[in-house]
């Protein structure tokens, strides 16, 4: 089952340039060769990829036609985004928020099996840099704002010793940060690899411009961020993206904005 499900992505991959699924008309983003990450899955869903790019549904599931009936959030942002960032790697996990939107990408801790952390292995061996004065990521990870019920784009932008962004805040798990050299602590946060990669500990202001909340939060990891601009961190015992989101509860902040002072390491 694992390989004709795999067959099938790869085929997609090749045929489909913004096309559309026979069944539901929801497009389907140009895509390029390889076997890219699912963007949309059932609420809260889990995965976990082998070393053959076949993934296993830890929690949660994927999604049917009849799932797609009415789904207008999906109909607005595309099922698919096949960009390299969201290209499937061996042994990583995903995990999806509250509307089966994608979250986080999670890679295997080195030398800790069935365990993961949230920045690339490689990140251990160096530092994976901050942006040039005077650049932007141009607009990436499209997402539907829930606050206004309309599609956006995250972007962020370096100016002076300063980088702002516009879009998506979310949250992520586990025990340690910096690349296991630092134990996640309530308000610690993660920034964009290769673009935000500051000096850890550095104080970040995030906003929710919709509902008028403000809080800072300490610079302690990296992930990839395909569809967002600040990752938030949490345990079992507290979630404090509660004090950002729009309704108060354990979901991501849609209309968000950050301001990262650039501090070298």
């Amino acid at each position: 089952m694992k390989s004709v499900r795999k067959a099938i992505l790869a085929i997609l991959a090749l045929l489909f340039t913004f096309a559309a699924f026979p069944a539901t008309g929801i497009p389907v983003a140009q895509a390029q060769p390889g076997i890219y990450i699912p963007l949309w899955m059932q609420p809260n869903t889990v995965i976990v990829y082998d070393a053959n790019l076949n993934y296993t549904v830890i929690q949660g599931g994927e999604l049917s036609a009849d799932d797609l009936v009415g789904r207008w959030d999906i109909e607005a942002v595309g099922l698919t985004s096949n960009v390299p960032d969201m290209l499937a790697r061996p042994n990583i996990k995903v995990e999806y928020d509250l509307h089966g939107f994608h979250q986080n990408i999670y890679y295997p801790k080195p030398g800790s099996p069935g365990e993961y952390q949230l920045s690339n292995p490689i990140r251990s061996r160096y530092l994976s840099g901050i942006m040039a004065d005077g650049t932007s990521t141009g607009d990436y990870g499209r997402y539907m704002n829930y606050d206004t019920g309309s599609y956006q784009y995250n972007r962020l932008t370096r100016s002076g010793d300063v980088i702002t962004g516009t879009g998506r805040i979310t949250f992520f798990t586990g025990p340690l940060g910096e690349a296991g050299t630092h134990t996640l602590v309530k308000y610690d946060c993660a920034t964009k690899m290769k673009v935000a990669d500051i000096k850890g500990g550095t104080t970040i202001t995030a906003e929710n411009t919709y509902a008028d909340k403000s809080r800072t939060f300490k610079k302690w990891d990296v992930g990839t961020l395909n569809t967002a601009i600040l990752d938030i961190w949490s345990d079992s015992n507290y979630n404090a993206i509660t004090e950002l989101s729009t309704t108060g509860i354990v979901d991501n902040v849609y209309s968000g904005y950050v301001s990262i002072p650039v501090v070298n390491y």
